[in-house]
């Protein structure tokens, strides 16, 4: 039976391990449109500023852009993921050793790897539902690079493209083996 302060507990952690999260991705897809040269004038890159600007700029002028990526973003998603690490060490999972190094970057990758299903989602919806939507260009954009060598390698089936089901699939592969790293449920 649960007590009231394990469910309030529960519900805490659920908050803030959904808050870190979101964050952590949205500081991703920050880095990945800066990597593609998006417009500023584009809803989703102001959206993503307006969400990230107050930590973005202050350690922007710490850690500068090298070429087209966005360190200050990529740092700092990897900063939350070493918060969301945290929190689970000290409320659901015990992490120690080399884990404590381990966890945050698999967790780190696990929300890349979310990110990109949930692009490829919209970006399929979007391409049956209104191909001439500028969401659906942006979403073909920042998703190429992982739809090309599969496009290149995969024969074509008419007008369907089954690239991002291939895609899809893969990132599920990769899922499975880094889910358990990131919750360090496998031991160094």
């Amino acid at each position: 039976m649960m007590t009231f302060d394990s469910m309030l507990m529960s519900a805490l952690y659920f908050l803030v391990s959904s808050v870190l999260s979101i964050f952590g991705v949205i500081l991703l897809l920050r880095a990945w449109m800066y990597r593609w040269a998006l417009s500023p004038a584009h809803p989703l890159v102001q959206l993503t500023r307006r969400v990230t600007d107050w930590i973005v700029v202050p350690t922007s002028k710490v850690l500068h852009p090298v070429g087209n990526v966005d360190s200050a973003s990529i740092v700092l998603s990897l900063g939350f993921a070493v918060l969301y690490m945290l929190l689970n060490r000290w409320l659901r999972f015990p992490v120690e050793g080399v884990n404590l190094l381990v966890v945050p970057f698999f967790t780190w990758v696990s929300w890349i790897l979310s990110m990109l299903n949930w692009g490829l989602i919209f970006y399929v919806l979007l391409s049956w539902l209104n191909p001439s939507s500028p969401m659906t260009y942006t979403l073909a954009i920042l998703l190429e690079p992982f739809l090309a060598p599969i496009r290149r390698v995969l024969p074509q089936f008419g007008s369907i493209d089954f690239s991002p089901v291939v895609v899809f699939l893969l990132v599920g592969v990769l899922s499975n083996f880094v889910m358990p790293l990131a919750y360090g449920r496998v031991i160094f």
